[in-house]
């Protein structure tokens, strides 16, 4: 589980985030794809936004190898939630 950010921080990053997403376009799915190209095309609409948020990352300073560990951190909260787990089964 990730560790809060101080009050104050987190509500800038929220800021940001919030101005970020204003500005992102994620094509929903098409509902044609097989269970088999569901995940590709999912990957393939987001990928757009996940460069341009590791490219916010860097011109704010950010490391690549420290965004792509939070990126991970992210996305293994995500898979460790109950709903997640269900729809594996």
């Amino acid at each position: 589980m990730r560790k809060r950010l101080p009050a104050k921080v987190e509500a800038q990053t929220n800021l940001q985030t919030d101005a970020m997403m204003m500005n992102a376009s994620i094509n929903p799915p098409s509902h044609l794809s097989s269970p088999e190209s569901y995940q590709a095309e999912c990957l393939f609409a987001i990928e757009p936004s996940v460069e341009s948020l590791i490219g916010a990352a860097e011109e704010a300073g950010w490391k690549k190898e420290a965004i792509a560990l939070a990126i991970v951190a992210l996305a293994a909260d995500l898979a460790a939630t109950d709903d997640f787990m269900a729809q594996l089964s």
